[in-house]
């Protein structure tokens, strides 16, 4: 999501190659919101594991960014701690209820979380749960925020649904500046594209990711996801290609 003189976002879930071959839907889900000055948003990934994932994934993704959206204001410059535990207190017991009526325990919606907020004053909060990445545009380079808690092991991650879920939430926040730039822009990513977006062995972005925050205040959201859509077997190549 991108702010230029107001805010724009895009958005585009690739399904998993392996998933599309075994007929899995995909287990990816995001989820936008804005009101007035300011635009929360959210990337949830289902566990690979679960054949119902994809249902926690879209449900969290709602939740989270309607918890963001409501506590922004009240919950900027809390400690860590209060604002993890004000976003579990809220979204687990909802979940629970959600996951009773699907049929289906918590655990068979395990999905990760990756959710962020950006005003037009400058002020953003984010939190990380599990894989993925988050990165923050400034006016002269990308930043990744927030890498994999997994490092480069694909393996192990943590889910929403994980018992020690709340510590292993990371909690950033800000006012309006990161290593001496303004934020103009908020990128997600689940694990299906990180490394296609940050070079993981070194922490820092590949070009690819500056480039998608700008082009989208370029073209804007419908001929960038057009694009994207387009673009998504260079994707597919630039993550194959930097796996071990």
């Amino acid at each position: 999501m991108s702010q230029t003189s107001y805010f724009l976002h895009a958005a585009l879930s690739y399904q998993g190659e392996s998933h599309r071959r075994s007929g899995i839907v995909n287990q990816d889900a995001w989820h936008c919101r804005s009101r007035g000055g300011l635009i929360v948003g959210a990337v949830c990934d289902g566990a690979g594991s679960q054949i119902w994932s994809h249902l926690g994934s879209r449900f969290l993704s709602l939740l989270a960014c309607r918890w963001l959206e409501s506590k922004f204001d009240e919950l900027h410059s809390c400690d860590d701690i209060a604002i993890r535990r004000d976003f579990f207190n809220f979204a687990r017991p909802r979940f629970q209820v959600y996951a009773r009526l699907c049929g289906h325990s918590q655990e068979e919606l395990a999905c990760t979380l990756i959710l962020a907020a950006l005003h037009q004053d400058g002020r953003w909060l984010a939190l990380h749960l599990g894989d993925g990445v988050l990165l923050a545009q400034t006016s002269r380079q990308t930043i990744p925020v927030s890498l994999p808690d997994n490092g480069e092991n694909a393996t192990v991650t943590w889910f929403f649904t994980s018992p020690d879920a709340p510590p292993r939430t990371r909690v950033y926040q800000g006012r309006g500046y990161l290593q001496g730039d303004r934020i103009c822009g908020l990128l997600l990513a689940s694990d299906g594209i990180e490394k296609a977006l940050v070079h993981l062995h070194t922490g820092k972005a590949a070009l690819i990711s500056s480039v998608l925050v700008r082009r989208l205040a370029q073209v804007g959201r419908e001929e960038l996801e057009r694009q994207l859509q387009a673009s998504e077997g260079l994707f597919r190549e630039r993550y194959y290609s930097r796996r071990d």
